[in-house]
Order: structure tokens, then sequence, then C-alpha cells
């Protein structure tokens, strides 16, 4: 853009004005004079806005850069089930499988559902800053495992629920999304929804901080605090009180084979019935990777330990600490309990358009029976999952599997149960 120069400005508008009749003109010549004079000061006000652009190294945004790119993805997936013992749910319910009496069930289930179909929005934003990216995701396990009460009489009518909604841009992030503790690369390829035990999977709101530096990405988070507590009864204690967030860190290192990844979190349990309170705090450790064996093998993995870490370990909700009332201390007790556990996948390619997947997980809880009252009996001691399955890219966007999937369950009173389920999916992403 061309700059006026105020001086020759200055001096055009004055021979303009000599020049001119005075007598028919002047009026004429003074108008051009005041504009001339306005024009001089737009252009003072110019010459300083480019300036300050150009010293602060920005950008003026231009139209294609100023525009909202509004994406839609997803897929729909269909699900069969036969359950050749007792009934499992729409997905795996590991912590609810029957156990002793109850394992003894009426036999054979089957059922057809499309709940995992889900949606996605992603709106983005080129700025002088970078890409700006807002997220919201959903799907129909609203109503938890089991449809809702009377719907497959007739619409088989399910409830959406919310599974992301953030805004992402530079080395932030803020929202709903998985938490900065999960691996989601490194999750073992199953048919099944509930994926295998032993899996970190959590979504939470939270603010996260990520800083690459080259094959290395550090980030930390602050997120959702949720104490995850059972009482004498055995059952999960409703009077939690959350004063401050939990906090992770996750160092990841990436390579051309895969990537490994190294997580942890702090957190702070707190009860309080109003009379007597009591607090504590937990921790975790994890590790989980995806690593590439040859062009057509690969295994993933993940293992996690910690002292409270509770529902960091899924199959491990509610089992970060037990409280009861201690007539010593004259309050309650809060007392954190120990877990472990993790997976590993294999995968092999036996053509571009088919694959199989074996997947194992395990988690155990290392209760104080001390601590538990005395139903003990009723706290999942240790949990198991098996995977197997075929998968066929029918077209592009087409997946269709079968897969067979066995889950087993104990008790810390030795009674054990297990399910096992026939599975077959046709998945269409779009």
């Amino acid at each position: 853009m061309g700059v006026i120069n105020s001086r020759a400005c200055s001096k055009l508008g004055a021979v303009i004005v000599l020049a001119l009749p005075l007598s028919s003109f002047a009026q004429d010549s003074y108008q051009m004079g005041t504009q001339l004079e306005e024009l001089i000061k737009q252009n003072k006000i110019l010459e300083q806005r480019i300036d300050l652009l150009e010293n602060k190294g920005m950008q003026v945004p231009s139209k294609e850069q100023s525009k909202i790119n509004i994406e839609m993805h997803g897929y729909v997936k269909a699900d069969f089930l036969y359950d050749f013992g007792a009934k499992s749910g729409d997905r795996m319910n590991y912590a609810a499988i029957p156990v002793g009496g109850d394992n003894r069930l009426s036999k054979g289930h089957a059922r057809v559902h499309a709940r995992e179909s889900r949606f996605n929005l992603t709106a983005k934003k080129l700025t002088n800053n970078g890409d700006i990216k807002a997220v919201i995701e959903g799907d129909f396990y609203g109503s938890g495992t089991k449809s809702p009460a009377g719907s497959e009489v007739i619409s088989n009518s399910v409830e959406l629920r919310l599974r992301h909604a953030y805004v992402s841009g530079g080395t932030w992030l803020v929202g709903q999304t998985w938490s900065n503790y999960v691996d989601v690369k490194s999750f073992p390829e199953n048919l099944d929804f509930a994926n295998d035990t032993g899996q970190a999977f959590l979504r939470q709101g939270q603010i996260r901080y990520t800083q690459s530096l080259g094959d290395i990405t550090i980030s930390y988070s602050v997120e959702n605090p949720e104490s995850d507590f059972v009482d004498e009864a055995g059952m999960k204690r409703a009077n939690s009180r959350d004063e401050f967030p939990d906090l992770t860190a996750r160092f990841l290192y990436k390579q051309d084979w895969g990537h490994v990844s190294l997580q942890s979190v702090l957190r702070h349990l707190s009860v309080d019935d109003g009379v007597n309170s009591d607090s504590s705090t937990g921790y975790g450790l994890g590790l989980s990777g995806k690593i590439a064996l040859t062009e057509n093998d690969q295994i993933k993995f993940h293992f996690s330990s910690g002292d409270g870490i509770g529902r960091y370990i899924q199959e491990a909700a509610n089992s970060a600490a037990a409280v009861n009332f201690s007539a010593s201390e004259n309050g309650l007790s809060l007392q954190t309990q120990k877990a472990y556990g993790g997976y590993l996948g294999y995968q092999h390619k036996w053509l571009p358009t088919l694959r199989s997947n074996v997947n194992a997980g395990f988690v155990e809880i290392d209760w104080n029976k001390s601590q538990l009252g005395g139903v003990a009996e009723v706290q999942n001691e240790s949990l198991k999952s098996y995977h197997v399955n075929l998968i066929w890219k029918a077209m592009a966007d087409l997946d269709v599997g079968v897969e067979l999937s066995r889950a087993e369950r104990n008790l810390l009173n030795g009674q054990s149960g297990e399910i096992e389920r026939l599975q077959v999916s046709a998945k269409y992403k779009f």
C-alpha cells in the first residue's frame, strides 16, 4: 500500500488554491484545502498503524484466515451380541459379572443395538497466533450399560451423552476430553465397547498445557476431582468432598516404530459427613505404548499402579480408599487402597484388508480387609478379560468383524464368575 507524503500534499494544496481564480473558485478551493488536510491526518494515522504492525511482527488476517471451517465426523456401528451364559448388557460390564449362585442364571441371550454410533463436530479457525480448534462429540450410552427399562418394547430409545467438548489452541487445551493420564493410541482394538480390563479410560474437564520438543512431548493438566471410595457397607460413599483438582503429568516419546508414554497422577481424597471428616493423598503411575514389530505386526500395552489410584484404572473405580468410623479417633478414617492393572494387545495383518487382534487385560485390588468391616466379600479383588477377533475392511470406510470374548471376576470371599460372548459388528465411518 502506498503512503502519501504529508509535505507533498501540503504543497499540492497551496498550488491549487493560488492557481484558481479567486473570484469564482474561492469557495471550492477552501473545501478542497479542508479535504486535503483531512487526508493528511488520515495518512498519518495509517503510517502509525503500519509501523505498529511491523514492529510487532504481526500480519493482517486475510479473508481466508478469518473463515471458520466446520467438519462433521463419526460412525454408525451395529452390534449383534450373544451371551452364552448370563446376560452382560450392551457392553461388557466387568464389575457386575454374576458370581456364586448368581452365575447359574438363565443362559443364552441375544441382543442387537447401535448405541455405540457417534458424531463429532469440529470447528477450526486460522488466526495470527495459529489454529484454534473446538470439538464436541456425543454417543448414545447415556443410560448406562443396559438400555432404559421398557425401551426395547417399542422404540429402543436411548439417551445421548457428552463425550468431548473442548477448545485447543497452541499449547493450551480447555474443556472435557480424555484425561492427560490416558494414552488413547495404546488402546487394543476390540469390537467390545468396554475394551479390556486394566485400561486407563477416563474423560473429564481439565486445563492442559503441552510442550513439544522434537520427538518428546511433555504435558501437564489440572483435572476434575472425584473422590471414589467405599464405606463399611461396601457401598460408594456419597459424602465425598473434592477440595483440590487432580494433577497429572505425561512424558511421550515418538519414533517411526511407534511411541512410549509415561504418565502420573496426584489426587487429594476427602470425606466429610457434616460432623466428621478425613482426607488422604493418592497417586498413580502408568506406562503405555504402541510398537510396530514388523510391517504387519504390532503390540499395544499399558500398566498402571498406585495407592489411591482408584478410577484412573477403569475397573478399579470406587476402590481408591475405604472409609469407616473410628471410635478411638472419634471420627471418620479414610485409608487409601492399592491397585494395579494393565493389558497387552497383539495385532496381525493377514492382508491389507484383513486383520486379527488378540488382547488380554487384568486388574488387582489389594484391599486392607480390616478397613472394610464385615462385608468385605462384596468387593472385587480381581478381574480379567480376553478378546480374539477378525476384522475385514469390506470397503474404504466399512469394517465388518467377529469377536469371541471372556471375562472373569473374583471377590475377596473367594466367589467367582465368568461370562462369554460372541459379537458381530459392522462399522461405517464418515
